[in-house]
């Protein structure tokens, strides 16, 4: 199943553990990826 959402500024959405998912950016802008629990494999990258 394929799904897809677009957000809009300050919008933010949740992704399940272990899901697979993705993003494309329409226009130039941040992406904040945050884990929680702390993902420890990813701090020193």
């Amino acid at each position: 199943m394929s799904a897809s959402t677009c957000l809009r500024r300050a919008d933010s959405i949740y992704v399940p553990s272990n899901v697979r998912h993705s993003t494309k950016a329409l226009e130039a802008g941040t992406l904040i990826d945050v884990f929680t629990p702390v993902r420890e494999d990813l701090l020193h990258r």
